[in-house]
Formats: C-alpha cells, structure tokens, sequence
C-alpha cells in the first residue's frame, strides 16, 4: 500500500500516501471499536476454573466448577491466578492479531525495524527536498522568462 519510490518521487506519490493514510487511520478507529468489544477467555491447568476479562484485561467473570471446591485455599487461589492470566494472554493475543491482520491488508510489515523505518523516512525526504528544490528552481527559470 505504502509504495513510495524515493528515486522517482512524485508530489503525486505523496498524495497517494496521505489519502491511503488516512483510510488506515479509518480502519484503525474502527477497529479500535471491534477491540473495546473483545474478551479474552482463560482457565487453569486442571479446567476446573475459568476466567473471562475485556480488551483491557479488566476480569469480567469466572467460573468456577463445583468439584474446584475441594481444593484447599492455596490450590484454588493458584487455579484462580492460571485462569486470569491465561484469559489475560488471550485478550492480548487476540488484539495483537487484529492489528497483525489490519497492517498486513494494507501491505504495512506486522514487525517493523525501527531503524530501516527511520532509513526509509531519511530516503523519501531527501528524495522529497530534492525535487521540491528542483521545482522551485524550475519556477524560477519560467518566471524570468515571463515578459
């Protein structure tokens, strides 16, 4: 989506980019609704207990299963903890995958190098000031020939 080629830059070209920018910044607020609304779900190791939390891994409810009340106060808080974090795991899991599969739909890398990113932002912009310098100086000429 983002296919800026610095050695043929184009105001075009950046035109593009910002409208296509924009349509992710769309996508994203909407997106962001759909993550207010998920839930992550997690139980522990004996299956016994489980826990739901929301997109903020704020716990929701748990559940737990009549047999679980034979454990001792230490088991339980234990089975308690597995659940909460396993549905916590889950919320983040499931949120990460939603903005993995948004940046993929729109070409973007899901796990960017900061530095290459920098390097790139470093090419366009050169590319960009140079062809605005070459603009200007084209503006330039055209006006001293203007009578």
């Amino acid at each position: 989506m983002f296919d800026l080629n610095p050695a043929n830059f184009r105001i075009e070209d950046l035109e593009r980019v910002m409208h296509q920018a924009d349509e992710l910044m769309k996508r994203l607020g909407e997106s962001n609704d759909e993550m207010a609304e998920m839930v992550g779900e997690g139980e522990s190791k004996d299956g016994l207990l489980r826990a739901t939390v929301d997109s903020g891994g704020r716990l929701k409810s748990i559940d737990i299963n009549p047999r679980a009340m034979r454990l001792d106060s230490t088991a339980l808080a234990e089975g308690l903890t597995e659940a909460i974090q396993a549905a916590q795991d889950d919320a983040v899991n499931r949120s990460e995958g939603m903005v993995t599969e948004l940046l993929a739909a729109y070409g973007l890398p899901t796990d960017p190098d900061t530095g290459d990113v920098s390097d790139q932002i470093s090419t366009v912009t050169e590319a960009a000031q140079r062809r605005f310098r070459q603009n200007h100086d084209e503006l330039n000429e055209v006006r001293r020939n203007i009578p």
